[in-house]
């Protein structure tokens, strides 16, 4: 597998930028290869996208005259480059990991090599924070056992403590239950 966070000048990948990823002809695998899209703060899928990936197995994926394909990461889709391409958020980062099913020689003795991943076209966002998972940001969350604070996606220090607290407690009654 090759992952990668940033484009070939060291940005990180930006869901609102579109970027191409140009796989060369004759890729060392003996099965097919897959570029998959990872959201970068949470480390999953990203939400609500149409695919998560494109590979050399994608129906009706584009090659280019030599046989090498480009891969389109953004949050639209390229004029006429749509089976090529991988949804991406606006406003989120993203990472790409690159995978080869039956990898051959060629790329473990580095005679083949996967370029790096280029910038297009700018971003769409110009207000965004990228350490926000976007689903939950900074707010308070009202449950029957109190109001728990969470900041860019994350239960503050008081909110875990108080989770802990409960989940003890609970632990203790149960275990009272159960042998009175």
């Amino acid at each position: 597998y090759l992952m990668t966070i940033a484009d070939k000048d060291g940005r990180l990948l930006d869901g609102g930028t579109t970027y191409r990823l140009t796989v060369p002809a004759n890729a060392p695998v003996k099965q097919y290869w897959s570029a998959t899209v990872y959201d970068r703060a949470t480390h999953a899928p990203i939400r609500d996208a149409r695919w998560p990936s494109r590979s050399s197995q994608t129906p009706g994926l584009q090659k280019n005259a030599d046989g090498s394909v480009d891969i389109y990461f953004g949050s639209k889709a390229p004029d006429d480059k749509e089976s090529n391409w991988v949804p991406t958020s606006t406003g989120a980062g993203f990472e790409v990991l690159f995978r080869f099913y039956g990898p051959e020689k060629p790329l473990f003795d580095k005679t083949w090599r996967l370029p790096d991943i280029e910038k297009v076209s700018e971003s769409e966002v110009t207000n965004k924070t990228d350490d926000t998972h976007r689903w939950i940001g900074t707010e308070t969350i009202n449950t029957r056992f109190g109001d728990f604070e969470f900041k860019n996606g994350y239960p503050t220090i008081e909110a875990t403590d108080r989770l802990y607290e409960l989940r003890t407690f609970n632990r203790a009654v149960e275990s009272y239950l159960h042998f009175v």
